[in-house]
């Protein structure tokens, strides 16, 4: 994979890391959306340092997780799996897993476009033939095999922030 794939967006950019590193990802909440209202706050604070730390761990752990996201993806939805014949290198899945990650950080940091992003990813996939619940899934899977790989890394405080933003993701107006 590339420095603009999976790899590139799993490291985080410098301005996530030294806000991580500080406790500061969001220092101000006043533009939050009001559509949400306080739904992500928790997770823009103390959790979004946490699954900032996590990526980063698991980056240090699996530069590319694509092969095991997806794996673990068909082997809950092996009807997904056709959907990806034209794919034959993983670009596909690998520019997916980098925007998911982009969202991922988005949503603990700034969240200016996450919401709309993943509104509008809906609605494209469903043309796919994606159904909305394996949609969410995508979401749940990472989660699990990054839980996976960081072993004794992943802290019940560090599932704890992955299961608020997993419902949180979840609750987005759709």
């Amino acid at each position: 994979m590339s420095a603009t794939g999976p790899a590139a967006a799993f490291a985080a950019g410098p301005r996530l890391r030294e806000a991580a590193l500080h406790g500061s990802l969001r220092p101000g909440l006043p533009d939050l959306p009001q559509e949400i209202p306080g739904a992500l706050d928790s997770v823009v604070t103390s959790d979004g340092a946490l699954i900032v730390r996590s990526l980063q761990r698991a980056a240090d752990l699996i530069p590319d997780p694509t092969g095991l996201v997806y794996e673990r993806l068909f082997s809950l939805h092996p009807h997904m799996e056709p959907l990806f014949i034209r794919d034959t290198n993983g670009s596909v899945r690998g520019e997916m897993l980098a925007k998911v990650f982009e969202i991922i950080l988005d949503l603990v940091a700034d969240r200016r476009y996450a919401a709309n992003m993943i509104r509008c990813e809906v609605v494209t996939h469903a043309g796919y033939g994606v159904p909305a619940d394996v949609f969410w899934t995508f979401f749940d899977v990472l989660s699990e095999v990054i839980g996976e790989q960081l072993g004794d890394d992943w802290t019940a405080e560090t599932e704890g922030a992955w299961a608020r933003l997993l419902l949180n993701v979840r609750a987005l107006p759709r």
